[in-house]
């Protein structure tokens, strides 16, 4: 065993394995940054929930008001906010932690048709989607304000993620070349980097 996993190891204990059971098929999972939570996008409109504070995983009432099937979910890195987007191009933020979540503001059109990837900025002040229409837009993580919109590609972005200066975005496609592409936007300090034939991208913080 090398030495930095002897080392988590020894930090952290082994906790059993619950099966949590859901009718639906989940698209994808997340924890909220209190620990509180535990979110899954549904392919039924919903998004589930689950109490994560304790070990009973109890489930809490779903959060719905989507038309499709919800693809992609983010937290908000401070705000107890949870970001959801469908296959017909509805984006919803809601309040993760009441019991009868109502939206905090929503966008029926955000992107014209299925949105794949959401994701909110370090510093809590943007969110970025990109979608099947080959858009790329940025939002207010606060009130759902259009921020930016990046268009006129020949490609399918499958992924977004902004830096952890929150000043750049990362996005991935499926073409499977090399990155070649940074936009400077003139009216806002968001930059755009095209790193290609990637579904999923993350930022060390």
């Amino acid at each position: 065993m090398k030495e930095d996993s002897k080392e988590l190891a020894l930090k952290y204990k082994t906790k059993k394995i619950i099966d949590l059971a859901c009718p639906v098929q989940i698209c994808a999972a997340r924890f909220s940054p209190c620990g509180n939570v535990l979110a899954a996008a549904c392919f039924d409109g919903s998004v589930r929930r689950w109490d994560s504070s304790t070990d009973k995983f109890t489930e809490l009432t779903p959060i719905n008001g989507h038309n499709g099937w919800v693809q992609a979910i983010a937290f908000h890195p401070t705000n107890k906010v949870l970001y959801s987007a469908d296959s017909w191009g509805k984006l919803i933020a809601s309040n993760y932690l009441e019991k009868d979540s109502k939206p905090v503001w929503k966008n029926d059109k955000a992107h014209d048709g299925w949105i794949r990837k959401v994701s909110p900025s370090p510093d809590g002040k943007l969110l970025a989607t990109c979608g099947t229409d080959k858009l790329i837009k940025v939002w207010s993580a606060i009130d759902g304000a259009l921020v930016k919109e990046f268009k006129d590609f020949s490609w399918d972005p499958l992924s977004v993620a902004f830096t952890p200066d929150s000043k750049a975005i990362l996005v991935g496609d499926l073409l499977g070349k090399l990155p070649k592409l940074i936009l400077l936007p003139e009216k806002n300090s968001v930059n755009l980097m095209l790193l290609r034939c990637i579904n999923s991208i993350a930022c060390k913080m």
